[in-house]
């Protein structure tokens, strides 16, 4: 989506701020296409980005409404420590990927 696309322009111009930490991308669209949008990027060269393609939409039905994007941040000791619902600036996810 329009929205996704933004934040994953936001961090690829940051990525080496996000040096430290593990970024997992969940995505239902088809891998090729997901793949073809990405590949003008550095996040595909990253060692710290993952994507996981959900063909069956499985993340939302656990997680609950989540519209996307939706951000996820986790402290070391993989406890929830933020939640982004929609489009978020690179600024405020290295707000509290530094705490």
């Amino acid at each position: 989506c329009e929205h996704c696309q933004v934040e994953i322009s936001q961090i690829n111009k940051n990525i080496d701020n996000f040096n430290n930490t593990q970024i997992v991308m969940i995505s239902f669209e088809e891998p090729t296409i997901l793949l073809e949008k990405l590949k003008h990027t550095n996040l595909l060269n990253s060692d710290n980005v993952f994507i996981l393609f959900d063909s069956k939409n499985e993340f939302q039905k656990i997680s609950g409404d989540c519209p996307f994007p939706t951000s996820l941040i986790y402290n070391e000791d993989q406890k929830l420590i933020k939640v982004f619902k929609g489009e978020v600036r690179v600024e405020s996810l290295l707000k509290y990927l530094r705490e």
